[in-house]
């Protein structure tokens, strides 16, 4: 908080100012229902330093009276702006993952999410949203603007295979390892490496193509924005597209 600006400034509430800060804290306390609400009272009451009669920081205030930390009360704030923008954002999560995403992009992010959550049949969540980020873009699709073929999954490369292989052999390593008199400190990690290979395995099969794109015919038609012109899709997607139809 600025020094300079508590110097010229009382430490007692108007009679106006314990009325607005009133108001903001009704919107505090009913507020967890919208936490754009919630956002735009905290960020004025931290702003006009409403808190100052009874607490010396934004922060020690937010903590005692709401048992709230600042990095999620600032959250909060960073949400509620972000949200006057996109009103298609219902909670501080999916304002969270879209916070993470250059502003330039943010649209069309937001915009893929919803298409996402739209095939799938469900509201937009913070999930979609965190996907739609890390999407390929047609940046990187193939260089072709029409395939002579479809796309089918005989084509698929063998690099697929070396990862699955890769990651059993590993796993199998470990548990030699494990149980080998020189892995007795390697032993204690046995749960967190187990628990790695098979986030790495269920990143694999989520990713890698499972399918002909039905929109593009397998890459017959170009531009097709459901692929990114690839002429493929990874599962999820897939089940999503033929589920929407």
């Amino acid at each position: 908080m600025n020094n300079d600006i508590i110097e010229t400034v009382s430490n007692v509430l108007t009679k106006s100012e314990k009325t607005e800060l009133h108001r903001h804290e009704l919107d505090i306390e009913d507020g967890i229902k919208s936490f754009v609400k919630v956002g735009n009272a905290l960020n004025s009451i931290k702003e006009k330093l409403l808190y100052r009669e009874r607490y010396d920081t934004f922060d020690e205030y937010v903590k005692d009276r709401w048992n709230m930390g600042r990095h999620y009360a600032y959250r909060l704030i960073r949400g509620s702006e972000l949200a006057e923008r996109f009103p298609d954002l219902s909670t501080e999560a999916e304002a969270r993952e879209l916070n993470k995403v250059p502003y330039t992009d943010q649209s069309d992010v937001l915009e893929r999410a919803k298409k996402s959550a739209d095939m799938e049949g469900k509201k937009l969540s913070a999930q979609h949203i965190k996907l739609a980020a890390v999407e390929p873009s047609t940046m990187t699709a193939r260089v072709e603007d029409v395939a002579e073929e479809p796309w089918e999954s005989d084509s698929q490369s063998e690099l697929w295979n070396m990862y699955f292989d890769g990651l059993s052999e590993l796993q199998e390593i470990a548990k030699r390892l494990g149980v080998h008199p020189e892995g007795c400190w390697f032993h204690t990690y046995a749960d967190t490496i187990n628990s790695k290979i098979k986030d790495l395995t269920r990143i694999g099969l989520h990713t890698r193509p499972a399918g002909a794109c039905p929109e593009c015919a397998g890459g017959i038609t170009p531009d097709c924005d459901t692929c990114r012109d690839r002429g493929w899709l990874p599962k999820g997607r897939l089940d999503a597209v033929n589920n929407s139809k």
